[in-house]
């Protein structure tokens, strides 16, 4: 089942996958536009490097009417 908030969609398990796609048409007259991805490591004022392992992607479809 998606899980929405008022700007995310967050696509968890294959079933998620296949309601987004049938939400495009299968792609059909439709596209993934664009993707970014981002993590959450950084440098601190010791110049030591943090990781936590977690990655964020944001996917924008396009889709003809």
């Amino acid at each position: 089942m998606l899980r929405q908030s008022d700007t995310w969609t967050e696509i968890i398990e294959q079933a998620d996958i296949d309601i987004l796609v049938s939400l495009y048409g299968f792609l059909h007259d439709s596209c993934l536009r664009d993707i970014y991805i981002s993590t959450r490591e950084f440098v601190d004022k010791k110049l030591a490097m943090h990781f936590d392992n977690k990655l964020t992607a944001s996917l924008f479809f396009s889709k003809s009417i």
